[in-house]
């Protein structure tokens, strides 16, 4: 849909610029879908980890979108060549990502379109959270959409069947995530939607592989994440880890109790300095 240029000022600051595809130069969807995400990402950006927003408009009669340069690969990159920046430093990745999608969640807003390619990660560990061409005001109540693109493997049930969907399925789409750095596998591997939602819905299916026990018992999990109004996520009230010693509440996962119980696990056992204990919570914006 778009290439990314290195661009330089008077001053030879770098800066990224994105532009919109010439052959998509008269396709109004996706100028409109263009213009959105760099709206988006203006209102939203004050965070560490969104890319920062410089400014977006047309160069004769081409849409682009300005940000700040930031020289780091997506973390589908480094996951693949076993990038020693993930191995090293994945419980505080996960942290600042869930951190992230917070953010975006708190501003009103749903990503939509979660998943490794749309998260850069820095030689030092630090990310940001790109991508908003998907996005979507968070409604009051779970609407369903005209058009569902997405990534079927990150994409949550709901999406999948073109069902209303909620801010919800970004915190799936964080779980699937989460759970592909952390044990080497995608929860629900599938060739095709169809395959891929199956699995999904397999109310039996285990989610930790073998020799990783879950706190709540199978009967616990059936169903949760079939609805998602049911859907949980386990909080991490985080201490230290940063200059200033700042505990924030990350929503961390996703689906039901058992996966979110194992994801914050892995977590603890890769970074002894963080304190986490999961517990039960609904995101506080657009319940529904």
């Amino acid at each position: 849909m778009s290439d990314i240029w290195l661009a330089t000022d008077s001053n030879n600051k770098p800066y990224a610029l994105r532009r919109l595809h010439d052959r998509l130069r008269f396709n109004f969807a996706a100028r409109r879908r263009f213009n959105r995400g760099a709206e988006i990402l203006s209102t939203i950006h004050d965070h560490p980890g969104i890319v920062g927003y410089i400014e977006h408009g047309k160069i004769s009669g081409t849409l682009y979108l300005l940000m700040e340069y930031v020289e780091a690969s997506n973390l589908k990159e480094i996951y693949a060549r076993h990038d020693t920046v993930l191995l090293e430093n994945v419980a505080q990745i996960l942290i600042d990502m869930a951190g992230a999608l917070t953010h975006v969640h708190e501003n009103g807003f749903m990503h939509l379109d979660f998943k490794p390619e749309n998260v850069l990660v820095t030689q030092n560990a630090s990310v940001r959270l790109v991508d908003f061409d998907l996005a979507q005001p968070i409604p009051e109540k779970p609407k369903k959409m005209s058009k569902n693109p997405g990534t079927p493997a990150y994409m949550a049930p709901e999406q999948l069947q073109s069902e209303p969907i909620s801010h919800r399925a970004d915190i799936f789409s964080f779980g699937v995530t989460a759970y592909e750095l952390l044990t080497n596998q995608k929860p629900f591997p599938g060739e095709t939607p169809g395959e891929i939602l199956k699995k999904q819905l397999d109310s039996l299916q285990l989610f930790a592989p073998a020799g990783i026990q879950c706190r709540y018992s199978g009967e616990s999990r059936k169903g949760h994440f079939k609805v998602p109004r049911d859907r949980t996520g386990a909080a991490l009230p985080v201490h230290g880890g940063n200059d200033q010693g700042v505990a924030g509440r990350i929503v961390c996962s996703v689906n039901n109790p058992g996966f979110s119980d194992f994801i914050v696990s892995r977590i603890e056992g890769a970074r002894g300095a963080f304190r986490a204990k999961p517990h039960l919570s609904v995101p506080a914006s657009g319940v529904d």
